[in-house]
């Protein structure tokens, strides 16, 4: 799969994370991109996607979100076989140690710390798509 073919979600609930993910995203030459404002509304934009048979071939999921958290949406994804081994990079602050350790603990491919920036995405996305084929 090209890196340029992807399609990407990006779940979160702050807008300038969002924003600020996809333009560096369309920087990187990624045209294909979705967001969702929390983990609900994630899994409801990746079931349509799985649906339709075009589904994610990577997501971005912040781990602190109102009414479902990235954890649990993480939970939801890896039960799901068309999503159970898709590139997941959970996205958190400093603070968040032990849930980040929960997401790799339930298969999260990686994760970002806020804040970040184009060198840190771009390798964050090699790094898994590099496992991927190990």
């Amino acid at each position: 799969m090209s890196m340029a073919s992807l399609k990407i979600l990006i779940v979160d609930d702050q807008a300038s994370t969002r924003t600020l993910m996809a333009e560096i995203l369309q920087e990187l030459g990624h045209s294909n991109i979705s967001e969702a404002k929390n983990g609900h509304a994630g899994l409801i934009v990746l079931n349509q996607a799985s649906d339709s048979s075009r589904p994610f071939s990577l997501i971005f999921i912040d781990i602190h979100m109102p009414i479902m958290g990235g954890i649990e949406l993480l939970k939801e994804l890896r039960n799901q076989p068309i999503y159970e081994k898709t590139p997941v990079i959970m996205v958190t602050t400093e603070s968040e140690r032990e849930l980040i350790l929960d997401a790799i603990r339930l298969k999260a491919n990686d994760y970002i710390v806020k804040p970040f920036n184009r060198e840190i995405l771009e390798q964050k996305i090699k790094n898994v798509f590099s496992n991927l084929q190990e």
